[in-house]
């Protein structure tokens, strides 16, 4: 049997709270990761009504931070979009943040990560609507990462945009290129627009060894070399399978920092893991950290309470989205055939392999009989 990320959290955890602070958020998800599907989440037991053989099923801790739980929470979410898709192409963008600004961005998560948000969209859009590149407003669909393949910090957005959008004639126009926008012009655009953003900010703090940005002299004389440095942005050529684009978005959206295929061994006082060096051709590689160093990098990426790390813009936006969309199929020639969601049962029966409600013994139906609520998680003093 393979390791988990929880097996790696209950091993380790009593070092990496010995030696680092956690805050409120991340003491939750550790806690909630060590307990997923354990009696102290709460316990369902169900009785075969044919047979009489007992199931003990313990409760997931459904914190969006937790590698076992995605499964549910992708699937719904791909039904959910899946009337969204649109007959046009669609780019992948990223846009990432130099390491400069990483303890800013730290220091300062939700404030920065609303401010990435929206200077990223507004490059976009901005860009997109001029017509020299396309004239028409496109729809974006965002999402936020803050690590690297090695777990270290390193905010950046993961864009999905439709590569043709409405004009202001209500027309709706296509892209005519392989590529949605320089490249280039998307960096300096997104690099003015955060560094102006980061300035005019009036509630940023900053500690320890950055404690003297705090005086807005110094931190615009911090942040006046980066006016001149290539910020790193690239944009994917259109997807060749259109139908599959929310599949595809989900393993972004959904996807924590680490996961628990990429464990190969957890010795005595280290974790290897497997990954992708992007430095080398994207060749797959391993590397060997502390098992409290693992813990911390993991802590590193959880977000602050109610964040929403996915969110969308332009003719993708949430108000009266479902009329506008209803218009650009017409325009676009998209079946307007409205697809059937799967319940919940289904969703869990396809990620699990077999029908839940089902005895393994003998196939009869499971009632549920009884259930036994949860611990209470300890107190990180």
């Amino acid at each position: 049997m393979s390791t988990t990320i929880q097996q790696v959290f209950t091993k380790f955890s009593d070092e990496y709270l010995r030696k680092y602070k956690p805050n409120y958020e991340q003491t939750k998800s550790l806690n909630n990761i060590k307990d997923c599907h354990t009696e102290n989440k709460g316990t369902r037991i169900y009785q075969c009504k044919e047979c009489g053989q007992p199931v003990f099923s313990y409760n997931s801790c459904r914190d969006r931070h937790c590698p076992n739980c995605q499964g549910y929470r992708r699937e719904k979410w791909i039904d959910k979009h899946q009337e969204d898709i649109i007959n046009t192409p669609y780019f992948h963008v990223v846009m990432t943040v130099p390491t400069e600004l990483h303890e800013i961005f730290y220091h300062n998560q939700r404030e920065m990560y609303s401010l990435l948000f929206k200077t990223t969209s507004e490059t976009i859009l901005e860009l997109c609507e001029k017509k020299k590149y396309l004239g028409a407003k496109v729809g974006i669909t965002a999402m936020l990462h803050t690590w690297s393949q090695v777990g270290k910090y390193h905010p950046h957005i993961h864009m999905i945009v439709t590569g043709g959008g409405i004009n202001k004639l209500g027309k709706f126009i296509y892209s005519k290129e392989d590529y949605l926008l320089p490249v280039k012009v998307i960096s300096r655009l997104f690099r003015g627009k955060l560094l102006s953003g980061i300035k005019k900010s009036k509630i940023l703090k900053f500690y320890n060894k950055y404690e003297y940005l705090n005086d807005k002299k110094n931190l615009i004389n911090y942040l006046r070399p980066l006016y001149k440095k290539e910020w790193v942005c690239y944009s994917k050529k259109p997807f060749r399978n259109v139908n599959e684009i929310y599949n595809y978005l989900a393993k972004y959206a959904f996807r924590v920092c680490m996961s628990n295929e990429r464990i190969v061994n957890v010795g005595e006082e280290t974790v290897e893991f497997k990954y992708r060096d992007r430095k080398d051709k994207g060749k797959t590689k391993t590397t060997k950290v502390r098992g409290e160093e693992f813990i911390r990098r993991f802590m590193l990426h959880i977000l602050p309470k109610s964040f929403m790390k996915v969110r969308y813009y332009g003719i993708m936006a949430g108000k009266n989205k479902k009329e506008r969309l209803r218009k650009i199929k017409k325009l676009t020639k998209t079946a307007l055939n409205k697809k059937e969601q799967r319940t919940k049962l289904e969703i869990l029966n396809q990620l699990i392999g077999r029908e839940v409600n089902k005895c393994e013994n003998c196939g009869g139906e499971l009632e549920l009989v009884m259930t036994i609520p949860g611990k209470p998680p300890p107190q990180n003093k």
